[in-house]
């Protein structure tokens, strides 16, 4: 119990000092207008945004998330009722809470429309007509939904298979999660080009639904088994 204790306390601690450590550094370098001044141009907005792949990912990019969801919610209902499906069903349950608990519900529901944080294209910096506000800001609910990013929330779900595969294949789970990372981190760059958000959105994306999912990986023990037995 000891040993689980302490690998849980760092698991959840390095995130908990990261998230922090990396608003305090992009606040005190000004980095979160500096990116988006680099990705405007005066007179012609955000025409980077237009471009490929900034824009294909922009509309395609939310599918993969959406499409394991759909996909772990029909192993759960089928493993009531199918012998091999059974085996996989605490796999789909972790998945299916997964994605509503992060960057559907977290990162569009709960903390988006509630934060009120405007988009760098609402700023009047940008030719809109409202002030910028540091992440820990909160504005007016419901008049901006900068933070956290959505689209980032829902690329960065698709380090799931680390989760599942920490304890069993270590080396495949950090892959999975260099390679979620990377959508995550192109999901980020479209998001900031088009003007739709600073960089501490993206970061924060990532921070919440990392959370989210490592609190699930140990409410479900998944830390101990992966997938349901028979005998579970």
């Amino acid at each position: 119990m000891e040993t689980r204790t302490r690998q849980m306390a760092r698991d959840f601690l390095i995130p908990l000092l990261m998230l922090p450590a990396l608003t305090a550094l992009i606040g005190l370098t000004g980095m979160d207008l500096a990116l988006q001044q680099a990705c405007y141009v005066a007179g012609k907005g955000w025409i980077y945004g237009d471009q490929q792949p900034w824009r294909f990912l922009y509309r395609t990019g939310i599918f993969p998330s959406f499409t394991v969801a759909i996909v772990a919610t029909i192993v759960l209902v089928t493993g009531f009722f199918s012998a091999r499906a059974y085996i996989s069903r605490k796999a789909a349950l972790f998945l299916l809470l997964f994605m509503l608990l992060g960057p559907w519900l977290v990162g569009h529901e709960t903390v988006k429309q509630q934060w009120g944080r405007p988009r760098p294209s609402q700023l009047q910096l940008f030719g809109g007509g409202r002030q910028f506000h540091h992440p820990w800001e909160r504005g007016e609910p419901g008049r901006g939904a900068s933070f956290p990013s959505g689209h980032a929330a829902m690329a960065f779900s698709m380090i799931w298979p680390y989760f599942l595969l920490r304890r069993s294949a270590p080396a495949l789970a950090r892959l999975a999660f260099a390679l979620g990372a990377c959508y995550w981190l192109l999901m980020g760059i479209a998001r900031m080009v088009q003007g739709a958000h600073f960089v501490s959105d993206v970061v924060w994306s990532a921070g919440i639904v990392y959370l989210v999912g490592l609190a699930l990986y140990y409410l479900l023990r998944l830390d101990r088994n992966v997938l349901m037995s028979r005998g579970e």
